[in-house]
């Protein structure tokens, strides 16, 4: 049915500019979206760069806080060494009391945050003290930092649990094993690390208040946190998840909630050198991502905006585009219609049965053509007027109009009280069934008419004819024009049917 209507249909512009409308959208959807995955894959890459950035930036400071941690702890030891090296001399016991002072504890180191050396005997007295030639009596049997070394499978630096000292400051002990010229456990050298230096390290590069550092045992104990919580120091978080990771990676990258204040932060870990401990330094996500997710939020505005007036833009095109067909259709359609009774007009049909020539020649199918007059009609105009007359004309025209059925047919007004049919497909018997409805259809509007006695009848003519090569339209047409006039010569109101052939280039030859 739709292509049978689109073979009517002026051939203009406006048939292709729906689909450019349509297009235009498609096209401007595309661009939007082509906008907003360019801006997607772009602000991605973008925040991938600064999840790398802040990987760095933890890496970079859990490195720097190991080297100084380190450093410190090395040099510590290295004086806690230097003292059980100097109880193995024989001649220690043959000196004064400040001459050992100066052979033990002429290393020692001094720093702000170290404390005194102190080495105890096998049952945990003090019996010498790096600041005392006569040192307090005091017993420590029952700390770890002396029992662990006192196990003979303890080898190497113990760094023990944070604890309270007696001047009240939080401290942690190093001590090792001082053997006895036999291998066995002869006591411990004992020094201890303030706190204090592990916080004001922490906080001298701390990136933000909310950024934790934490300071571990690789045992799980906790030796130092910040932000500081006093109740915290010492505690075991044996099932922490870093411990787990250092155990399979020495140093690496995880993203968590934080189990003791609920932020989730980007986590840096390291082992610190050789030393049981290890560090770790967390970046809140939110601040990782803060300066990106402004910078997100504003592009993100920016590409709707954008994407929105493109759309908005299209929209009204596309809204301009579709009035503008709208009116050319009109015009075409006004350009291709009688303005009377609203059949298509002599031009349009000239154009049509053009068409439909060559594809009937083509499919080798049959083309007939009516040709209609109004009887008498001229007469009927001059007594009841021309006003009358054009009604009778509509009349006749809505008439025709309505015994057509196919899509693929077309009625026009020839010219004057004169109408045209094209039935494409059609053969002569068929055509003339047409034919006979219309006549009879018209000749009931003219029973029905007030002035019924000189109301006009129609007379047609039908031709009928397969297109051959070489062959024209025109000799359709006048073919059917006779067969009207042979009807009109034999009284009028009457349908006459003309058999022709075409000899191509030449002018139809009547066969019965």
């Amino acid at each position: 049915m739709e292509e049978a209507v689109s073979r009517h249909e002026p051939e203009n512009s406006w048939a292709r500019t729906p689909i450019s409308a349509n297009g235009l959208m498609a096209v401007s959807l595309v661009v939007a979206l082509g906008f907003c995955v360019t801006c997607a894959a772009t602000l991605w890459q973008e925040r991938r760069d600064v999840w790398e950035h802040a990987g760095q930036t933890a890496t970079h400071l859990v490195t720097a806080i190991d080297s100084d941690i380190a450093r410190n702890i090395a040099q510590y030891d290295l004086s806690l060494q230097g003292v059980i090296e100097g109880l193995k001399l024989p001649e220690l016991e043959q000196v004064s009391q400040r001459t050992r002072q100066a052979i033990l504890f002429d290393n020692s180191a001094t720093a702000l945050y170290l404390g005194s050396i102190r080495v105890l005997n096998e049952k945990g007295d003090v019996t010498l003290d790096s600041r005392a030639l006569n040192p307090v009596p005091d017993n420590f049997v029952d700390r770890d930092f002396f029992l662990v070394p006192r196990d003979p499978s303890y080898h190497g630096l113990y760094i023990s649990r944070p604890f309270n000292a007696r001047n009240g400051e939080y401290v942690i002990a190093l001590s090792r094993r001082v053997p006895r010229p036999d291998g066995s456990f002869g006591g411990v050298v004992v020094g201890t690390l303030r706190l204090a230096y592990l916080h004001e390290l922490f906080r001298k590069v701390s990136p933000s208040p909310r950024s934790s550092m934490t300071l571990f045992t690789t045992e799980g104990t906790m030796l130092m946190r910040l932000p500081l919580r006093a109740e915290e120091l010492g505690r075991q978080l044996r099932s922490a998840e870093v411990l787990t990771l250092s155990q399979e990676k020495p140093a690496g990258l995880f993203q968590r909630v934080a189990a003791l204040d609920g932020v989730e932060r980007l986590y840096s870990y390291s082992r610190v050198e050789d030393f049981p401990l290890l560090m770790v330094v967390g970046l809140p996500i939110d601040e990782v991502y803060a300066e990106w997710l402004q910078k997100a939020t504003v592009l993100g505005v920016l590409m709707l905006a954008l994407c929105g007036a493109t759309l908005s833009a299209a929209f009204l095109l596309r809204k301009e585009l579709i009035r503008r067909v709208a009116a050319e259709r009109q015009l075409a359609i006004l350009a291709t219609t009688d303005s009377l009774t609203g059949l298509s007009n002599r031009r349009h049909f000239d154009d049509v049965i053009a068409r439909e020539w060559q594809r009937a020649m083509r499919e080798e199918s049959s083309l007939a053509v009516l040709m209609i007059d109004a009887d008498w009609f001229k007469a009927y105009n001059d007594t009841h007027g021309h006003q009358s007359g054009d009604v009778f004309l509509q009349a006749i025209g809505q008439s025709i109009a309505s015994k057509i059925r196919r899509a693929t047919d077309l009625a026009a007004r020839y010219g004057g009280e004169e109408f045209a049919v094209l039935l494409p497909g059609t053969g002569a018997q068929g055509a003339q069934e047409i034919a006979e409805r219309i006549r009879l259809g018209v000749a009931e509007l003219a029973v029905q008419e007030s002035a019924a006695a000189d109301a006009p009848t129609v007379s047609v003519g039908v031709a009928c004819i397969v297109p051959r090569p070489g062959s024209h339209q025109g000799a359709l047409i006048d073919a059917a024009d006779k067969a009207l006039y042979e009807a009109k010569h034999k009284g009028r109101n009457r349908t006459e049917v003309a058999e022709i052939s075409i000899v191509p280039d030449k002018k139809p030859r009547m066969v019965a």
